[in-house]
């Protein structure tokens, strides 16, 4: 008979919820539950570097793009000024 899955809200509930209902043994609900938990786990870590890294590759190109701005904004900078002499003389 299988048991609704209404009442699973710890980890000792999933352990009794195999048992019962998948017909695990103890030993073999402890060990799927160990497993499980450790993929979870390590997936997190997993999203966590690849967020770190997401990030880290955001800024190189944010600073690129800003210091590809400000070099831009000088040269502009730089050619209005040279138009404002030419036309002052």
């Amino acid at each position: 008979m299988r048991k609704s899955m209404d009442g699973v809200n710890s980890i000792r509930d999933i352990e009794d919820w195999l048992r019962d209902s998948a017909n695990f043994s103890k030993s073999e609900a402890q060990t799927f539950i160990s497993r499980f938990k450790s993929a979870l786990l390590s997936d997190s870590e997993a999203e966590k570097q690849l967020a770190l890294l997401a990030k880290s590759r955001n800024k190189r190109k944010l600073k690129k793009r800003l210091m590809h701005s400000v070099k831009k904004s000088k040269k502009q900078a730089v050619s209005t000024r040279n138009c404002k002499l030419i036309l002052q003389n």
